[in-house]
């Protein structure tokens, strides 16, 4: 499949529904749901229909989404990226939050945005990007770490450009874990599995104890409809990582449509537990 179908047209003035923001920001509907319900994108609920709550997004909330998909990918927690996004949209007091750049520091997120830089859930005011010698900035920046920077920023308007940055860092670097991760994501969203489970399978095999490529191929296959896989691949997620709140949850939702609602409460349950989320 070329790589250009994987590029999503989108309309700025046009509603969206779950179904297309999930599609379009290659997250589970499940965690656009949530999103919504805790404030981090604006969806104007529509009728009641047949006890679910139906949604409906601008184009805002497509990009806000997509940014959060990019952080999980780096490896933040689906529910840290929430906490952020929702506390940065009370932080700064002019633009939008779709304006702010946001990089991955050690387990923390950190913000900038109109000059200012900073760790929003603790509120400490960092050096703005930029502000180090240049001697130690060309130290520290690889020539992959900059092909994977120059990939992230274009996967959005040019994937084609990402797919073959993301190729050329494997072929520097073979055993690079997060390009793989990265192939793996962008090859489900345009539907080619069998390319997409072949790089989250070199993933676990380069870090068999990371939760995060089981994770994102369980997306994939959720998004395409192959339940079981997705169902096996959540529970590998769970294996690696038991407080992994947004595998708990997917698998909760999914395992309710298949009508096991037994073991989907016990996940729904743990994913209350974990996010702090009371019970209903």
């Amino acid at each position: 499949m070329p790589a250009a179908e994987i590029h999503r047209h989108t309309d700025p003035h046009r509603s969206y529904s779950t179904r297309d923001v999930a599609r379009l920001a290659h997250v589970s509907e499940w965690y656009v749901r949530a999103c919504a319900r805790d404030g981090v994108i604006d969806g104007g609920r529509h009728s009641e229909e047949k006890e679910k709550t139906r949604f409906h997004f601008d184009f805002e909330a497509v990009l806000i989404l997509r940014m959060a998909g990019r952080l999980i990918t780096q490896g933040a927690s689906p529910t840290q990226v929430r906490r952020v996004i929702k506390t940065v949209k009370a932080q700064i007091t002019h633009g939008r939050v779709t304006s702010t750049l946001f990089e991955a520091a050690g387990k923390a997120l950190i913000a900038q945005n109109d000059g200012a830089r900073w760790e929003p859930l603790s509120g400490q005011a960092l050096l703005p990007f930029g502000s180090e010698p240049q001697e130690k900035k060309l130290d520290l920046i690889s020539p992959t770490a900059e092909r994977m920077r120059l990939a992230l920023a274009a996967e959005e308007m040019h994937p084609e450009k990402a797919l073959a940055l993301y190729a050329q860092v494997l072929t520097d670097e073979p055993e690079n874990k997060q390009a793989h991760i990265q192939l793996g994501r962008l090859y489900g969203e345009c539907g080619d599995m069998a390319r997409a489970t072949a790089h989250f399978r070199q993933a676990i095999r380069l870090d068999a104890k990371d939760a995060l490529p089981h994770f994102q191929m369980a997306v994939a296959y959720h998004d395409a409809g192959q339940d079981k896989n997705a169902i096996a691949a959540y529970r590998e997620t769970l294996k690696r990582d038991p407080m992994f709140a947004e595998a708990h949850f997917n698998l909760a939702a999914l395992l309710e449509e298949l009508g096991e609602n037994t073991a989907a409460l016990q996940h729904l349950q743990a994913y209350r537990l974990i996010s702090g989320r009371p019970s209903a």
